[in-house]
């Protein structure tokens, strides 16, 4: 009976390691998985693309970089997998008032649990490896033969799931160690806040690592604090004779063996104290609740529409926790982009002239254009979930002014919470750094960027934000994927070095602010020309029809 119990749980909870809803076509698991899988394996296939063009062997330290990006990769992919799987390693409350009254052994479900994790990672290293895990291992060879190359592809593999394993077990026993250092309530308020932190951890560390690894780098003293190198090292130990082996290698290697057996021993001791500890409070302890003592700063936003709708949206922010991680991701990559452009900031040189290049760079131009693209599209996502469907009947008794107010409210708390955090923190920022003529423009352009991308999130966009209900599985993760990576991020270096033009000419920059201000303006009066055919706020969404009718009778 324990055995069927275990497979039955084990099917649910691997087709709910990640939030189906939002990611997967139509809701489907195998879609989801099947989207992943094909945008990982992609990604493999891009590395091997080299060796098509026959770079097959080269210089020792050129083998040792893609040896290093390799593991790199796959440490960073399970790290954000983890992640953003947080919730997964706990069953949720409906999952507790399911099982608990059942004849199901709290270890069942802990298991069955754990296992559906470990087969959604294994799943992520066997996709992005599958390709490069084929192929590369044989350039890796330290020489020829077929033990050569056996120890080779065994010495890749077994490096990878290391590497693998280490960022997973790292993750869990985070999270089996935060229920027992903070109290229920404050654990889940802080569970965000965990995942957005090691988000950024995990891609700034992969940042900032050195792209190249020669000898001068390895006998770098950070070197020896980075988890990329100590499996780095391990795989040199497994894939070279031990007579060769480098002294640098083999300290590696023994630290990436010691820090395995910490986190996996770490993992396993906390998440089964916290897991019994923490399945009786999952009922017993409601969700996150308004505090006993509260600060009433968001009065200051008015008693009108606008300042109750970007009330109840702040507060839904603050209080969702699922809304709450899907909008602290786009900021976390925002995060890991401008800390990329950081770095070739850094290794850019100030020319000698006396022009906005010297004082101004592109790097931060585009981050700044980028964060603002990721803050309002965030918002514009979350917003389209609702927070408690079974409340939508309040809000439509409550529906007592027109359209246009609650789109004009809409508006507002848009600009409010997406656009406004940006553009105040990007002042800061700049008026830092730059002079203040420099400032004030690209303030200006970014000011009216964020309100130019309001309108075009808003478009069609007929509700109140977090009360709609809305047909799921709508988002394909390698279209969004590709297009972020081939076209958006392109487009806006080539905005920020268009506007690093114009900063050195008066006129220029005025045509390029009166051409933003032009498209603001007639994107306004697009969107001022579809009020009057909104009749109501749209409180449910609905599949289009199959059925379409041409109207043939009218001629």
């Amino acid at each position: 009976m324990q055995s069927i119990q275990f497979r039955v749980l084990y099917r649910v909870f691997l087709m709910r390691v990640v939030d189906l809803e939002v990611l997967s076509a139509d809701g489907d698991p195998n879609k989801l998985l099947g989207q992943f899988a094909a945008l990982l394996s992609g990604v493999s296939l891009l590395f091997c693309v080299p060796l098509l063009l026959g770079a097959a062997h080269g210089h020792a330290s050129d083998m040792w970089s893609m040896e290093f990006v390799f593991l790199a990769i796959t440490m960073l992919a399970i790290g954000l997998f983890s992640v953003l799987s947080w919730d997964s390693i706990f069953p949720d409350k409906r999952d507790v008032l399911v099982l608990a009254p059942l004849p199901v052994a709290p270890q069942t479900i802990f298991f069955a649990k754990l296992s559906a994790l470990a087969c959604a990672l294994g799943v992520v290293v066997l996709a992005l490896n599958v390709f490069t895990g084929l192929l590369w291992p044989l350039c890796f060879s330290s020489t020829d033969g077929f033990i050569s190359a056996l120890r080779s592809y065994a010495a890749y593999w077994i490096t990878t799931l290391a590497a693998a394993a280490f960022m997973s077990f790292s993750v869990l026993a985070l999270q089996g160690l935060a229920p027992h250092m903070f109290p229920r309530q404050l654990f889940l308020r802080i569970s965000a806040l965990i995942q957005v932190v090691a988000f950024c951890l995990f891609v700034g560390l992969f940042i900032v690592e050195p792209a190249n690894v020669t000898p001068e780098v390895l006998r770098a003293p950070a070197v020896s604090w980075l988890p990329t190198f100590w499996f780095f090292g391990l795989y040199q130990q497994l894939n070279v004779a031990s007579g060769t082996m480098q002294p640098v290698f083999i300290a590696l290697a023994h630290r990436a063996c010691v820090a395995l057996l910490i986190v996996i021993f770490g993992a396993g001791i906390t998440l089964l104290l916290s897991y019994f500890r923490t399945m009786r409070k999952i009922v017993e302890v409601p969700e996150i609740v308004p505090g006993s003592y509260r600060i009433r700063w968001v009065a200051s936003l008015g008693g009108t529409s606008s300042g109750a709708i970007t009330r109840f949206c702040l507060r839904t922010l603050l209080r969702s926790r699922s809304h709450r991680v899907i909008l602290s991701f786009y900021f976390g990559v925002g995060f890991a982009i401008i800390l990329a452009y950081s770095v070739a900031l850094l290794a850019r040189q100030t020319p000698s002239d006396g022009s906005a290049s010297r004082f101004v760079s592109t790097p931060l131009l585009a981050a700044s254009i980028l964060m603002m693209c990721l803050a309002i599209g965030g918002i514009r996502v979350v917003a389209a979930m609702p927070i408690a469907l079974r409340a939508n009947w309040v809000f439509r008794l409550t529906e007592l002014q027109p359209p246009p107010a609650y789109l004009a409210a809409v508006r507002y708390a848009f600009i409010a919470l997406g656009a406004l955090p940006v553009w105040l923190g990007s002042a800061v920022l700049f008026f830092s750094l730059w002079p203040l003529r420099h400032a004030l423009e690209h303030l200006l352009v970014l000011g009216f960027l964020g309100l130019i991308l309001v309108e075009i999130v808003l478009r069609g966009f007929y509700k109140i934000p977090f009360t709609c209900s809305y047909l799921p599985g709508k988002g394909n993760v390698q279209f969004v994927f590709w297009i972020c990576a081939l076209l958006l991020l392109p487009l806006i270096n080539f905005g920020a070095q268009i506007e690093m033009q114009c900063l050195d000419h008066p006129l220029k920059f005025c045509a390029m602010l009166s051409c933003l201000g032009i498209a603001l303006a007639l994107m306004r009066w697009r969107s001022a020309a579809t009020l009057p055919r909104v009749s109501r706020m749209r409180f449910d969404e609905v599949e289009a029809h199959d059925l379409m009718s041409l109207d043939l009778g009218r001629e």
